[in-house]
């Protein structure tokens, strides 16, 4: 039996931008899937957002999974490990895009899904035969991925983690998941979607899909399969979902209760030229309306540093996001993320300012904007939080009248939506 210590490094270091961060944060999910494929050995999991790393020779393996922008902690944390003679693992999305950087820090990477090479790597691991690299590429079937294990998650969250689907059928500019290996759109039965939400204790869900709604109708077939089990739950979603009436009616019935939106840009031209012309500014309105009617609450990703963007930008996202009637807006700058179009084109005209991974957060500037400085995109970022505080703050009164209905449907969630509402973003604390 192996001793298996599987790690999520710290992703909130610089600052914690969501209001509704109670509401935001999750288990590793796919922690507890790789734990749930190693039945037979001991396995503990750390987020180390909620726990520390203790650092020993009593693990037999160490798996850490890898995001950009946790590659250097990463890295850190798997060099202390081996210098205690412990044998480490890296996989997720940078390990994948980037196998030949990750590798000189660990002593396996597995690049794409580990489902269909874990156990081979564990098996090979016994024998002392671990291998440089495990190309697991991705499962064909996602019914064959085991439950996560729950109980290993260290801290009761509001939310229960879930996934639909895996893969997305969009190319957006700034998006790595064409480059990764399970780029391809896969889903569960709603029979197997069905089995494992009913063995979750929790009311509340939060399904982690990158694009649940690729498939219309297979939606519709799970919102009916899933109705019965009074969930409450949120999902990211396209804007164009709000043209789907009866998928709508289906989702709220079944307990969805609020949606995150990648609106990114208030510049038509923008979207068009970053492949999100599936986004439409003037709809944009609209969209907040329809989910409102549904009972969906809805808050909105936006982004800054387009080649498109000028100073002006900040202002008129603001004004926007307000007139949109949005119940929670997150802005983010730019980043060129390893493995997408916007890395190869920024790379090619030698605009990125650095390669460490650490500064490619949210509110980090790492390329030469066209029209602004990389300070001006930070200070304008932070500018419009500081206008939208004040704007969320004084609507407080009419978001709880427009959104009684789910207020008062559910006391503990209301209390916590309550809170969050309330809830300031420290724009200066960012780095």
């Amino acid at each position: 039996m192996l001793n298996i210590l599987l790690i999520k490094p710290k992703w909130f270091i610089n600052g914690d931008v969501y209001k509704f961060r109670d509401l935001n944060r999750v288990a590793p999910l796919n922690l507890g899937i790789i734990a749930a494929l190693s039945q037979e050995h001991n396995v503990r999991i750390i987020d180390e957002d909620i726990e520390e790393i203790t650092y020993s020779s009593d693990w037999d393996l160490v798996g850490i999974t890898v995001v950009t922008f946790t590659a250097k902690r990463a890295y850190e944390i798997s060099t202390k490990f081996r210098k205690a003679g412990v044998k480490t693992v890296l996989g997720g999305p940078h390990p994948s895009i980037i196998p030949e950087e990750a590798s000189n820090y660990c002593d396996s990477v597995v690049i794409g899904e580990a489902e269909p090479v874990w156990q081979k790597l564990l098996n090979d691991l016994e024998k002392k035969e671990l291998k440089k690299v495990y190309n697991g590429n991705y499962s064909e079937s996602l019914d064959n991925v085991p439950i996560p294990r729950r109980d290993l998650f260290a801290k009761k969250h509001l939310h229960a983690p879930i996934q639909f689907t895996r893969g997305c059928v969009n190319s957006c500019y700034f998006c790595y998941l064409q480059s990764v290996p399970w780029k391809n759109y896969r889903k569960r039965t709603p029979e197997r979607i069905y089995e494992e939400i009913s063995r979750i204790n929790d009311k509340y869900v939060f399904v982690i899909d990158d694009n649940l709604f690729v498939d219309k109708e297979y939606v519709k077939d799970v919102m009916k399969k899933i109705t019965p089990l009074k969930k409450k739950w949120f999902v990211q979603s396209p804007v164009s979902i709000a043209k789907e009436e009866e998928m709508l009616d289906l989702m709220a019935e079944a307990g969805c209760y609020a949606v995150s939106m990648g609106f990114q840009s208030i510049n038509q031209d923008t979207l068009d030229l970053s492949n999100i012309s599936h986004n439409r500014v003037n709809e944009y309105k609209k969209t907040i309306e329809t989910m409102h009617k549904k009972g969906i609450l809805v808050d909105g990703f936006f982004m800054f540093g387009f080649d498109n963007d000028d100073k002006s930008t900040f202002s008129c996202t603001a004004e926007m996001i307000k007139e949109m009637n949005l119940d929670d807006a997150i802005l983010y700058i730019l980043t060129p993320y390893p493995g997408t179009q916007l890395f190869k084109h920024l790379n090619e005209e030698k605009r990125i300012l650095n390669y460490d991974w650490s500064k490619y957060s949210w509110y980090n500037c790492n390329f030469k904007p066209k029209n602004m400085t990389a300070g001006e995109v930070k200070e304008g970022l932070k500018q419009v939080y500081e206008d939208l505080n004040n704007h969320f703050r004084m609507s407080f009164p009419k978001r709880i009248w427009d959104h009684r209905r789910l207020i008062f449907k559910d006391v503990k969630l209301s209390v916590v939506i309550m809170k969050n509402y309330l809830n300031r973003v420290d724009a200066e604390s960012l780095p």
